[in-house]
């Protein structure tokens, strides 16, 4: 994981001690430690995300990692594990407001909506975190 992106991440979780949601995304560049949780379904984004990402001229021309064939291929990657074609997989740092539940359940619910869009949270990492 590139030095700024860590200092980047330290600041946020500083930054944010008193929100009560806290979702860490995969950044393109991370490393395999990164370990999701929540899975949002992104079919109907996934064009989006890509054009967006490339307004990011000057990082897509020396990134390799930023072609959108492996965008896609990740989304697709971490979807198969969710039951999605293409999802945001996602690390919950902190989880107080559980919206995204069904019920009053403190744990969020397989196949609920987050934002109104389906997730899936039935697939925890199985390797602890070291936050």
């Amino acid at each position: 994981l590139h030095q700024d992106h860590r200092a980047a991440h330290q600041a946020t979780l500083v930054a944010s001690r008193l929100v009560t949601n806290v979702l860490c995304y995969q950044s393109p560049s991370s490393t395999t430690a990164f370990c999701p949780s929540l899975y949002v379904d992104i079919e109907e984004l996934i064009p989006r995300k890509l054009r967006l990402i490339e307004a990011y001229a000057s990082q897509t021309a020396k990134c390799s990692y930023l072609q959108p064939d492996l965008i896609q291929a990740t989304a697709r990657y971490w979807g198969r594990f969710a039951g999605y074609r293409h999802v945001e997989p996602l690390e919950v740092v902190r989880a107080m407001d559980y919206r995204w539940s069904r019920g009053s359940s403190m744990q969020p619910a397989a196949s609920a909506s987050f934002q109104g869009r389906k997730v899936d949270t039935s697939l925890p990492c199985t390797r602890a975190l070291s936050r």
